[in-house]
Formats: C-alpha cells, sequence, structure tokens
C-alpha cells in the first residue's frame, strides 16, 4: 500500500487535487511532509486559489510537528539508555571538581600545618641551621 504522500502527488498528478488535498491532510495527522505538501499547493495555487496565508499557516504547522516528533524522540532515547554516557561524563566531572576541592583543601591543612611548625620551637630551630648552612 502505497503512504498518503505519494498517493496525494500521484493524484495531482492526474488532475484530481481535490483528491490530492484529502491524501495530503490524512498524511497530515502524522507525517509533517503531508502539511509542506498542502502550503506548497496553496502557494503556488495547484488545484486551489492561491493563499499565502493558509501556506504559511500550514508550514507553521509542519514545523511545530516537526519538533514534537523530534522532542518525543529524545525522550525515548533517554529512557532507552542512549544518553547514559553523557550523565555518566557530568558525575565524572562532578566528582573531579570534589576531588581538586579536596585537594586545595589538604593543601591548605598541610600549610596550616607547616605556618605552625616553623613558628614553634624546633622550627625556629631548623630555621637557623638552614641559615647556617
Amino acid at each position: 500500500m502505497k503512504n498518503m504522500i505519494e498517493l496525494g502527488h500521484e493524484m495531482l498528478s492526474h488532475g484530481n487535487a481535490q483528491r490530492a488535498i484529502k491524501c495530503f491532510s490524512e498524511a497530515a495527522k502524522r507525517d509533517p511532509e503531508g502539511f509542506l505538501a498542502l502550503a506548497e499547493m496553496y502557494e503556488n495555487g495547484v488545484g486551489v486559489r492561491p493563499d499565502p496565508y493558509l501556506a504559511a499557516k500550514y508550514e507553521r504547522l509542519a514545523f511545530k510537528l516537526e519538533r514534537k516528533q523530534r522532542d518525543c524522540e529524545m525522550r525515548a532515547e533517554r529512557r532507552h539508555g542512549v544518553f547514559k554516557r553523557e550523565h555518566e561524563n557530568r558525575y565524572a566531572f562532578k566528582n573531579q571538581r570534589q576531588k581538586a576541592a579536596y585537594d586545595r583543601y589538604e593543601f591548605v591543612r598541610y600549610a596550616d600545618d607547616v605556618e605552625q611548625f616553623m613558628a614553634s620551637r624546633e622550627g625556629r630551630r631548623c630555621r637557623s641551621f638552614v641559615k647556617a648552612a
């Protein structure tokens, strides 16, 4: 069985514009190409009176339907784990940030320990030994 868009184009080639409009309208329920075919018919005046406003309306509907289908496909891909790797990468980046923050904390803690040591009696002895050498 031919799809409705092909059937509509076939009807147009035979000169039956009313049947073509019905086929394209039926196809437009599921496929944005149906809306685009209707828009082309109204824009060029093929079998109908030319109407640029109606053509623009059908083009907008086609783009809306196409965007909605693309969003549904992306949601389905997310559900099926296609974007799992992206999530894992985000999680790894978060872990790297946490590790870097902990490393900074450890460095500051170490620097404080060194500063306290140098301020203590043994630290003063070590400094004087370093200066003498």
